[in-house]
């Protein structure tokens, strides 16, 4: 139901806009079971649905979050291939944005078209391969340890120290 799916986009921009105020950055990975359109990714083979249209929506209302899928950052664009007799359905349904702090960091997003590691199950001991490609995104990202700040427990120079400890 629409209601439903206004909740669950209601949701996602909760949590971003709480990460944003917590000043923490923000990955969101999804399979979006929704058609965006070329207006967005031009790669897509499908007209923007009603999904779509609320996905567009909130990228539109976060403009600090950066799309990957069809930039030069991702390889690849086609997330699910099914096939159903003599017709193959493509689909971009599976997305991946990242705040635009972590844009810097982003190294790419691969679609796993050549199936390296496929999503998976296992029914009566035998893989069954799901309909979607992998998406993995590589992230450069640097940092130190932080040292704990020192706090002096005893002052050696202090006579009523001194007296404590001796």
């Amino acid at each position: 139901s629409i209601e439903r799916k206004n909740k669950f986009w209601s949701r996602i921009q909760q949590e971003i806009t709480e990460a944003e105020e917590n000043n923490t950055s923000v990955i969101v990975q999804m399979d979006g079971n929704l058609h965006i359109g070329k207006e967005i990714i031009k790669e897509d083979p499908n007209e923007q649905n009603q999904n779509g249209k609320l996905f567009s929506d909130l990228l539109k209302n976060n403009p600090s979050l950066f799309l990957v899928n069809g930039t030069d950052k991702c390889d690849g664009d086609i997330t699910r291939l099914r096939v159903k007799g003599q017709k193959v359905e493509r689909a971009i349904l599976d997305f991946v944005l990242v705040s635009e702090d972590l844009k810097p960091f982003l190294q790419k997003l691969k679609i796993d078209t050549d199936r390296e590691l496929p999503l998976c199950s296992f029914l009566k001991g035998k893989q069954k391969n799901s309909d979607h490609f992998t998406l993995w995104a590589s992230f450069e990202i640097k940092y130190r340890k932080k040292r704990p700040e020192r706090v002096e427990m005893y002052n050696f120079k202090s006579t009523e120290g001194l007296k404590k400890y001796k």
